[in-house]
């Protein structure tokens, strides 16, 4: 797998989109081979989950580092396809299939291997899950500092769904460093962005044609711009790009927000489970919503959105 191809095939939706229990039953319907447990069970028990591909094809008895790849990528490839085939769909005519199952890392504080290559897979965290619950190994929690680079900066532990407090400015106190050197008009724009004010407004509503992004309501008093990826683990160059951006009414903003529906990269809805469909109606929440436009410079931060801020009742029920 070439080392670009995350970047390339980041923007699909991967194996960390889909529950954990519907990954697991595909699993179990899969006629795994020997030399595939053997891989996955070796994958999975790693420290951190992470390993080099002269690692993984030593799993199997190789010293040739792209024995792992077609282990992994045919796995790869029957698993997605058993999911979601429309998501097969949209991986076919990049044909990196491992991508959907792991992530690349460069990381040479890991010290995998003692020559200076010190690129690595991780398993993502949905597949590793789902290993555990059919019994092919028990599941290993990332460290911080790696969970960190592949999902973000976001505290788990103590989540309320019904919980969406807002602190723009704890934020912008908490951001004081990275804003220190900006220019004061930089610094103005930056700080406008979080509280959905200034510039970055104008460029997220002007790119949705000045209407909410899923519904069109034109009401500018009833839309917020709202960053996809969270304003306070943004870069300050995302915090303005208005490709971090969605035009929402305020239902939906607060839902997506609160990370209660996120959107695949075609447009449609997920709902949470945690919203129950008897308040669908009373939401203005239907499963048929989607954005009005699928845009390709939206994927890599509605990929954050799904993998980091959705809220799936499955994540903590498998702790």
């Amino acid at each position: 797998m070439p080392a670009d191809a995350d970047e390339e095939s980041g923007f699909l939706m991967t194996v960390d989109g889909f529950d954990v229990q519907s990954v697991a039953e595909t699993i179990n319907g899969m006629q795994l081979t020997p030399k595939t447990q053997k891989l996955l069970k070796a994958f999975a028990s790693a420290p951190n989950r992470c390993m080099t591909r002269l690692q993984l094809a030593r799993a199997i008895g190789s010293e040739n580092e792209n024995a792992c790849n077609s282990v992994l990528g045919t796995f790869a490839s029957k698993l997605i396809a058993a999911l979601d085939e429309d998501v097969a769909e949209q991986w076919r005519p990049h044909g990196y299939f491992v991508n959907f199952v792991v992530d690349g890392v460069e990381r040479p504080d890991l010290k995998i291997r003692p020559d200076p290559d010190t690129s690595a897979f991780v398993m993502r965290d949905a597949l590793a899950r789902a290993l555990d619950v059919v019994g092919i190994a028990p599941f290993v929690e990332l460290s911080d500092d790696l969970k960190l680079s592949m999902y973000g900066d976001d505290d788990e532990e103590d989540w309320d769904p019904l919980d969406t407090t807002d602190d723009p400015l704890g934020d912008i106190v908490a951001a004081e460093e990275e804003l220190a050197d900006l220019s004061v008009t930089e610094r103005e724009a930056v700080i406008s962005a979080r509280v959905g004010q200034g510039q970055f407004r104008e460029d997220v509503l002007e790119a949705w044609d000045g209407g909410c992004a899923v519904t069109g309501v034109s009401v500018s008093a009833a839309l917020t711009a709202s960053h996809i990826k969270p304003w306070r683990v943004s870069t300050n160059e995302e915090r303005l790009n208005p490709s971090n951006g969605l035009p929402l009414v305020g239902t939906l903003d607060r839902l997506f927000d609160a990370g209660l529906i996120t959107f695949l990269d075609d447009g449609r809805v997920v709902i949470s489970s945690f919203v129950p469909e008897s308040q669908f109606m009373a939401l203005g929440l239907a499963h048929d919503l989607r954005l009005r436009e699928a845009r390709k410079e939206l994927t890599p931060y509605l990929k954050y959105h799904r993998n980091v801020r959705f809220r799936r009742e499955s994540s903590d029920d498998d702790e």
